[in-house]
């Protein structure tokens, strides 16, 4: 029977709290008006454009060493990271076969040049004979116009002389011995005159055949001196590249280091081949570095010798701002990029040669702007806008912006500095939409 009370009680209490649980209401939660933004005060301050580039640690006294022939390698006596000391043989190349090239290219270069040098020679000897006959031409022919000057003056007396000879023969005061005398005489004058000329023709045509002669000797001349220049060039370009391949390597074939120093690369390993356009070695100093990069022809322009530039080396962890040293104003003939070096500031270590660095350059600043995170301006049908919040209420503000880097914006109108710019939520908006600011 006690049992069967407590378990009627306990059925009770259940049917209770069932019954109040039915008449409680659920309570209601008032939820604020107004789209939920986040905000931001416009603020003044500098902005620069960023131009990303990649980029190489490499050391500040760096020597690479390149054999310009593929060469197999026979011997090797250092390893990467060992120290070498000027005059200390890396490892031993066979370069039999180019040591033959280079011999032969060097009895075919000398031979081209004295071809050169000996037709050049006979040239210049047969303008310079051609150049003297052309000289006495022209001052015989100037003797010849003075002889005939002279030759018609004595006419004119020999034709003046016959008329006043007729003129005494007429009233008897000449004989017609005198008279034929005086014919004679005009006669052989106007011979002499005729042959004079004849002659000086005969010498200018001489001598506009000599002219031609010598324009065309010129002409053949410069001919054959550029063949032979382009087959001397040719056999002067090989033999420099083959001498760039004996550079630092001595008769037996041993690549020698040109210095001492770090040992940072060696792609030399015994029985391979070396390739012609690899350094076979690097040897650096470790104490300083520079970072090394390498930009378009939109970018070289803007950058100047003393820029500052911002540089992370990931692997070392090291992020710091380096200096523009170096802008090279020539492009490299395979990758048709400009070099840039940077300087390395002396309290940053850690940095190996060979390293890879990511350089972010500053090519155009504005200072004391009003700039704006970028991400808070929306775009449609080409208008820039952001929204700003004005007692409670979303406007909506076109604007016109200049730089951007950073995350931020340079904002030309539209804004100025202490307005609250909606950061947050700014895409849900709509012009005098009821706003509630949220979040920090």
């Amino acid at each position: 029977m006690k049992r069967k009370r407590i378990a009627c009680m306990l059925a009770c209490a259940a049917l209770l709290a069932l019954a109040g649980c039915a008449e409680q209401k659920p309570v209601e939660t008032a939820v604020p008006a107004g789209v939920a933004v986040q905000v931001k005060s416009v603020e003044r301050r500098d902005v620069a454009t960023e131009e990303r580039a990649s980029g190489a640690v490499i050391s500040e006294d760096e020597t690479s060493i390149y054999v310009a022939a593929n060469a197999k390698c026979t011997a090797v006596y250092f390893e990467a990271g060992d120290t070498v000391a000027e005059g200390d043989v890396i490892c031993t190349l066979d370069l039999s076969s180019t040591r033959s090239s280079y011999n032969a290219a060097k009895i075919s270069y000398d031979s081209a040049v004295a071809s050169y040098n000996q037709q050049k020679a006979l040239f210049e000897e047969q303008i310079k004979m051609l150049n003297a006959q052309i000289e006495q031409y022209e001052k015989g022919m100037a003797l010849r116009e003075d002889s005939i000057a002279l030759t018609e003056r004595t006419l004119a007396l020999r034709e003046k002389n016959l008329a006043d000879t007729k003129s005494l023969f007429a009233i008897g005061a000449a004989s017609q011995m005198e008279v034929d005398t005086a014919q004679l005489e005009l006669d052989g004058a106007k011979m002499e005159l005729d042959s004079a000329r004849v002659e000086l023709d005969g010498m200018k045509t001489e001598l506009e055949g000599l002219k031609l002669q010598i324009l065309s000797t010129t002409a053949q001349r410069d001919s054959t001196l550029s063949q032979l220049r382009a087959g001397m060039e040719s056999y002067r370009s090989n033999l420099e590249q083959l001498s760039q391949v004996m550079e630092d390597v001595d008769d037996k074939g041993n690549v020698v280091a040109p210095r001492g120093g770090m040992l940072v690369s060696l792609t030399a390993t015994e029985g391979n081949y070396v390739a012609a356009g690899y350094p076979v070695a690097v040897i650096c100093d470790a104490e300083q570095m520079k970072i090394a990069v390498y930009v378009s022809e939109a970018l070289v322009p803007k950058l100047h010798p003393g820029d500052s530039a911002r540089v992370s080396v990931a692997s070392a962890g090291a992020v710091f701002t380096g200096t523009v040293r170096t802008v090279d104003q020539t492009a490299n003939q395979q990758t048709r990029l400009y070099a840039v070096v940077l300087g390395v500031p002396s309290d940053v270590t850690g940095l190996i040669s060979g390293m890879f660095a990511d350089v972010t350059f500053y090519t155009q600043t504005a200072s004391d702007t009003v700039a704006i995170p970028s991400e808070a301006i929306l775009t449609v049908n080409g208008e820039q806008y952001v929204f700003v919040v004005e007692n409670g209420t979303a406007k909506r503000v076109a604007i016109e912006t200049g730089l951007n880097g950073d995350g931020v914006t340079e904002v030309y109108s539209g804004l100025s500095a202490g307005q609250q710019l909606v950061v947050v939520g700014q895409q849900y908006l709509s012009d005098g939409d009821a706003v509630r600011v949220v979040g920090g």
